[in-house]
């Protein structure tokens, strides 16, 4: 029930990338990775906020594809949540999270390994710490 948020990942390397969520989360939860996920509009976005250097500054990748907002996982499943173009997994598996960052979902302005610098299929997992706030 709560809008925008602000994922923000650390992974081991110190990087600090996240997604933020402008509109409502709904407890919908979906049993399969990749189902189509929650609907968002365009105030969502990915941001990378330290990239090791990889980056000049800290940016912001604006979506296109509304239809990748976000998406939650069963108790079962053992990803945790889905935000655009991260899949993160519960803490017994956290250091199997991954990006797959997809031009046809958000504007990374040509860079690759814009968001993160492990993308997968390349260099796939992560490990992560998050940090959830709320804007308003």
């Amino acid at each position: 029930g709560k809008k925008q948020l602000v994922f923000l990942i650390e992974d081991e390397d110190g990087e600090k990338f996240g997604y933020y969520l402008n509109t409502e989360a709904v407890e919908k939860y979906t049993k399969l990775p990749f189902e189509p996920p929650i609907k968002t509009d365009n105030k969502s976005f990915h941001f990378n906020l330290e990239s090791n250097g990889r980056l000049k500054r800290p940016m912001k990748f604006e979506i296109k594809n509304l239809k990748w907002g976000y998406c939650l996982y069963e108790k079962s499943e053992r990803y945790l949540i889905e935000l655009g173009d991260i899949l993160l997994n519960k803490e017994n598996k956290k250091n199997t999270s991954w990006c797959y960052q997809n031009e046809d979902r958000f504007d990374y302005h040509g860079i690759k390994n814009a968001l993160c610098g492990k993308t997968y299929p390349n260099e796939e997992y992560f490990t992560q710490r998050i940090l959830v706030i709320q804007m308003k």
